[in-house]
Parts: structure tokens; C-alpha cells; sequence
């Protein structure tokens, strides 16, 4: 599967209650449907120019079966053509 995302740069940061930085990566996944894109912080850095793109994403359920995990392939990812 393909997500479309816009990736503008965006990151926010938290102290952890170790004491160590976390920066969240601010993407936005189109979906289809959907009138606007849904934003997602990732932990993940996307290692990406700001700009829109066609990533490869693999969705299952975590170890726990309690959480959705999307693993974004960004080494794979393409730059977004529309309609293409």
C-alpha cells in the first residue's frame, strides 16, 4: 500500500521523564474520502525534503494487538505526481 503524505518540515519536541529530547515528526496523510489531510507526529524521521509524496507503508496490529503499526518505507518513497 501507498500513502500519499505531506511532509512541510514541521517537528515538536518533548523532554521524556528520562530527561532526553524526543522530537515528533508533523506529517499530513491524505486519505481518501477525506476533505482535508489527517496530521500524524511520528517518531520516525522522514530524512526528507519538505514536499508531498507516494510512500510505501506496510499497516498490521503491534505485538500487543493493541496498537495499529504503520512502518513507512521513506527509502522507497516517490515524489507525488496527481493523477499519476
Amino acid at each position: 500500500m501507498k500513502l500519499v503524505i505531506d511532509w512541510k518540515g514541521e517537528t515538536n519536541s518533548f523532554t521524556s521523564k528520562r530527561g532526553s529530547q524526543v522530537i515528533l515528526y508533523v506529517l499530513y496523510v491524505r486519505v481518501r474520502g477525506e476533505p482535508y489531510p489527517v496530521r500524524v507526529e511520528l517518531f520516525d524521521n522522514p530524512g526528507k525534503p519538505a514536499g508531498v509524496y507516494e510512500v510505501p507503508a506496510k499497516i498490521g496490529l503491534s505485538m500487543d494487538r493493541r496498537r495499529l503499526d504503520v512502518q513507512l518505507d521513506w527509502a522507497a518513497a516517490d515524489p507525488y505526481k496527481a493523477g499519476g
